[in-house]
């Protein structure tokens, strides 16, 4: 994100409206990152079948710390996040391994209970990484509305409205 900040214009980028997309493994970095943001440039967050929170790995990864796991958690992200967050949307994998769906759930549950704008899909029978390996409806449904999603909170609503951008706030 420093780098993006720092480099965006040289990139084409418009710093003040980013957007942050995860799938799988990059949920432990780029949810807490994009939750934990004070710069206020994170207009909306979307994580497809994203890995929440790394309790679940400490069987396989026995030498991750306590400070660590909260570093890498969404769920405690979402919890410590300013009250401002941008909008969410989070698809899961039905068909995906039970941990990590236990995963999106519990950050499901968190984000409803703290009254935080969130989209959410499920794909009952979506295999992990769905996008790549199931060309059926249901995977495009859920592309289609992620790319919405983006460009509504990146181009449409952003476009000098901030009225609009704070109507998807933490009550």
């Amino acid at each position: 994100m420093t780098y993006i900040r720092k480099s965006g214009e040289q990139l084409g980028i418009a710093r003040e409206r980013l957007g942050v997309w995860v799938c799988s493994a990059g949920g432990p970095v780029g949810l807490p990152t994009a939750l934990r943001n004070k710069a206020g440039d994170i207009r909306c967050v979307a994580a497809l079948y994203a890995i929440m929170d790394l309790g679940s790995a400490r069987a396989v990864l026995p030498d991750l710390d306590e400070q660590t796991l909260r570093a890498a958690s969404a769920r405690v992200a979402l919890e410590e996040a300013p009250a401002n967050l941008p909008p969410l949307l989070v698809a899961k994998a039905g068909a995906d391994r039970a941990d990590l769906n236990a995963t999106i759930d519990e950050f499901v549950l968190t984000a409803s209970k703290q009254n935080v704008s969130l989209d959410y899909y499920l794909y009952p029978a979506g295999r992990h990484a769905f996008d790549l390996w199931d060309d059926d409806l249901r995977s495009k449904q859920i592309i289609t509305h992620t790319v919405a999603f983006f460009q509504h909170h990146l181009l449409e609503a952003n476009n000098g409205n901030e009225k609009q951008r704070f109507a998807h706030t933490r009550a």
